[in-house]
């Protein structure tokens, strides 16, 4: 099983956060509190490999695991998919 973590400063979050529909914003608050909880993951949870990813300041995914990173053209995501959280590659999932 695959983990991929987007990582992201607080700053950046705020900052996409106010890019966000009114009723879609998450209070800066409730967003400081997420931050001080969230942990990357690890291999000790049972994944085989962990992706750690982050968006340049080109607008690309730099992907890094193992200490090699690789670049990427992010393709148009919303504002909303662009907080910090992990996605895990399910298609190992038995």
């Amino acid at each position: 099983m695959k983990a991929y973590f987007f990582r992201s400063s607080l700053p950046d979050a705020i900052r996409r956060n106010a890019q966000r529909k009114l009723k879609q914003k998450v209070p800066v608050a409730a967003l400081g509190s997420i931050f001080r909880k969230l942990q990357p993951p690890t291999l000790e949870e049972g994944f085989d490999q962990i992706y750690m990813v982050e968006i340049t300041a080109d607008n690309e995914f730099a992907v890094s695991a193992d200490g090699v990173t690789e670049q990427f053209i992010a393709p148009v995501v919303p504002a909303e998919a662009c907080l910090s959280r992990v996605f895990i590659d399910m298609e190992n999932w038995v």
